[in-house]
């Protein structure tokens, strides 16, 4: 993992240096030699060198970014030595051996995202639903039906689903107790698409609009595309899609296929 220490620079309009105020290291707060004994006694520590040590680690942990194209190579590269998700070991597998494997999939994820995981659940859905993030509950749910089925298409898109609701449970991360991600103007509009009432988070309810185009007319189109357009739901896919690229490079997959329904 990259870790980044931001260094700035004020500067005057011809282009010296600015003098910048500093805390004075008198009026600093310092952990006494006493407070430091305490701590290594507490903490098991064998001396002043390994207690600075630990508060720089804390230090690290608590500011370090992640970088997608760092975590996507990770996240694909952890996934693609799990044996079980190779396409022609995955249709060997009891239903009960592939809902093991999925959490293990967001469990693994998770970690190389710095972020709780999640309970991966399968349930009885509509067809075309492959499955969604049940945040309340912290958990993601799949689609049986496809889980039952050992066609290629419904493989990846297990995968895919994991992935996708995943990056779903870091931005709500980022947004919700701590931002880690690369880009902090990535994550204000990750917020406004989640919480700003003018903006909301939409969900298709299949409807029809209709756009004007130049000659007068209305070009008829499913709602759904406002939902696919939101920058969470972009973000969502692009991140996953990174991931699938990746593992289609190590041979995960079966035979390419088109969707089914």
């Amino acid at each position: 993992m990259s870790t980044g220490f931001e260094s700035f620079e004020s500067l005057h309009l011809d282009g010296l240096i600015q003098e910048t105020s500093v805390e004075s290291l008198s009026d600093s707060t310092w952990d006494s030699p006493e407070q430091i004994q305490s701590e290594l006694s507490e903490n098991h520590l064998e001396s002043p060198h390994e207690y600075s040590k630990n508060l720089i680690d804390e230090y690290i942990e608590k500011h370090e970014r992640l970088y997608d194209s760092e975590v996507s190579k990770e996240i694909a590269a952890e996934l693609g030595s799990m044996e079980g998700l190779r396409y022609e070991n995955w249709t060997h597998l009891s239903e009960n051996e592939k809902l093991e494997l999925l959490n293990d999939v967001e469990q693994t994820q998770a970690v190389l995202e710095r972020r709780d995981a999640m309970t991966v659940e399968f349930e009885d859905l509509p067809r075309t639903t492959f499955g969604y993030q049940d945040a309340d509950n912290n958990r993601i749910v799949i689609n049986r039906a496809h889980i039952q089925s050992d066609h290629p298409f419904y493989h990846r898109e297990a995968i895919d689903t994991i992935i996708h609701e995943g990056r779903h449970a870091y931005q709500h991360y980022n947004v919700d107790i701590q931002t880690i991600h690369e880009s902090d103007a990535e994550v204000a509009s990750w917020r406004e698409n989640f919480y700003n009432p003018k903006y909301g988070y939409y969900q298709s309810l299949g409807q029809k609009m209709y756009i004007p185009v130049g000659d007068g007319t209305y070009h008829a189109m499913s709602d759904n595309r406002l939902y696919e357009y939101q920058p969470v739901e972009i973000d969502a896919r692009n991140f996953a899609s990174d991931v699938m690229s990746k593992l289609d490079e190590q041979g995960i997959f079966g035979p390419t296929v088109k969707n089914t329904n």
